[in-house]
């Protein structure tokens, strides 16, 4: 059984003197993004990421998986909502 890891882009706690993410970029599948991270105040660096980001990230994959899969086997096409 292997594990899957991705330490590219993490950064010691914040409370650690001198550490701590500093970045503006936006890292991430677009459509699966949460929404706030998308605003101005995001572009330019005044939201910090939080849980409720990836909670909402972790819904819309949700939501396209539900969409995408019926009885355990992709759908070929997306079907339109109607």
């Amino acid at each position: 059984m292997g594990v899957l890891n991705d330490f590219d882009l993490t950064a010691p706690a914040s409370g650690e003197t001198g550490y701590g993410s500093f970045s503006t970029d936006r890292l991430g599948t677009l459509p699966f993004m949460a929404w706030e991270l998308f605003g101005r105040r995001a572009l330019e660096g005044h939201v910090k990421h939080c849980y409720g980001h990836d909670f909402e990230s972790f819904f819309w994959v949700l939501t396209w998986v539900a969409h995408r899969i019926q009885n355990g086997t992709p759908i070929p096409h997306p079907q339109k909502l109607s």
